[in-house]
């Protein structure tokens, strides 16, 4: 079939190649480790970069006030760019989850154009359906009290990386890159994968314990110590010139 020959035509003509591999996550790295293509290749993790100058704290009240959203509410952002039919995402995670928790909250949906006469999640839910632009991105998001990331399966995602860098915390499942992205019960929280019940004491967790912005504060300190522009540019920088005096 085409991936068998696509294989072994990558294994015949880069069989003597000095190929160096980055990967986001640890969860990829061990996927390099073991592919039959790059396992005896140089691996190194380096996460992705934020915008730190455009995701970063703003003015929850006056964000709220511009996009017409509550003001006194608890608001959970479900961010994805195909919207809430991505089952990858895991978005009826979420849905159920919902129905489990004891936390009051309304729910902001970026990605997902407005559905009439949607009730499944028994939460008010704010549809803001795609948008194009960092700035109005995370303006949004600094609208939210928490980010939830349910994905079934996911490298580093970069709303959650953006969510620290805004200072909000993550729920999400403890699966593949998103181990990396949550340090459990300390900035955000790790769910068991699939457990619709442990993602609602997730949620319910992180509401309860972020009212003095503790976890928030967290958030920010490790995003601003791990995913700032300059912090991984000096990363990659200092590979390459690796890389370039062993030539």
């Amino acid at each position: 079939d085409f991936n068998k020959f696509n294989i072994n035509r990558k294994l015949k003509n880069w069989k003597h190649s000095d190929i160096t591999m980055v990967a986001p996550c640890n969860w990829m790295v061990d996927c390099l480790k073991g592919s039959i293509v790059f396992h005896k290749s140089k691996i190194f993790k380096i996460p992705h970069p934020v915008n730190q100058t455009i995701f970063k704290p703003l003015n929850k009240n006056n964000l709220r006030k511009k996009y017409k959203l509550p003001k006194n509410k608890i608001l959970i952002l479900f961010n994805c760019h195909r919207g809430i039919n991505d089952e990858r995402k895991g978005w009826k995670y979420f849905e159920e989850a919902n129905k489990l928790t004891s936390s009051k909250y309304e729910i902001v949906v970026i990605g997902q154009k407005k559905i009439e006469d949607y009730d499944d999640s028994k939460r008010k839910i704010h549809w803001f359906g795609k948008i194009e632009g960092e700035r109005k991105v995370s303006e949004i998001m600094n609208c939210v009290d928490l980010v939830t990331i349910p994905s079934q399966i996911d490298n580093l995602p970069q709303v959650g990386l953006e969510a620290q860098s805004c200072g909000k915390p993550v729920v999400s499942f403890n699966t593949n890159g998103l181990c990396d992205l949550v340090e459990h019960k300390s900035d955000g929280y790790l769910a068991k994968t699939k457990n619709i019940h442990d993602l609602a004491r997730g949620i319910d967790w992180i509401i309860k314990n972020n009212r003095k912005r503790k976890i928030s504060i967290k958030c920010l300190k490790k995003a601003k110590k791990l995913y700032g522009s300059n912090t991984i540019s000096k990363q990659y920088l200092s590979l390459y010139n690796k890389i370039l005096e062993k030539k």
